[in-house]
C-alpha cells in the first residue's frame, strides 16, 4: 500500500509486473512491467519513488510515481527479498535471500 492508503501494489510474480488498484473502490488502477518474479514492494515516504525487488532476476526495479513509469533497474546481488527504508528517507535496504545479505543503496533525492 502507498503511503496515504490510497492505492494497493500487488506484485504479480510470475507475471514480471506490479498491478495497482484503489485501496477505496477496490478498483483497478493499471498495470506496469518490472523484472523477473517481483516480490517486495515500498515506497518512499514522499511517495516519490516505489521500489520493487525482483527477487528471480536479482534486480531493483524504481518506479518514478510522478512520471508513472519505471525509471531505473539495477542490478542487486543474488535474489533480492524484503525492501525497507530508512527512517531519514535517505537509504534503501535490501535483503538478498541467496548472499543472506543485507544491501544499502543511497535514495537520489
Amino acid at each position: 500500500m502507498d503511503r496515504g492508503g490510497q492505492t494497493v501494489y500487488c506484485a504479480n510474480y510470475k507475471s514480471k509486473s506490479v498491478t495497482r488498484i484503489n485501496a477505496l473502490t477496490g478498483a483497478f488502477m493499471d498495470s506496469f512491467e518490472v523484472g523477473i518474479e517481483p516480490h517486495s514492494i515500498v515506497q518512499t515516504a514522499g511517495g516519490k519513488y516505489t521500489f520493487i525487488a525482483n527477487f528471480g532476476g536479482s534486480s531493483i526495479s524504481m518506479f518514478e510515481n510522478a512520471k508513472n513509469s519505471v525509471s531505473e533497474t539495477f542490478a542487486d546481488g543474488k535474489m533480492p527479498r524484503a525492501l525497507d527504508i530508512s527512517a531519514d528517507g535517505r537509504e534503501l535496504f535490501v535483503i538478498d535471500y541467496e548472499a543472506h545479505a543485507l544491501n544499502i543503496y543511497a535514495i537520489r533525492k
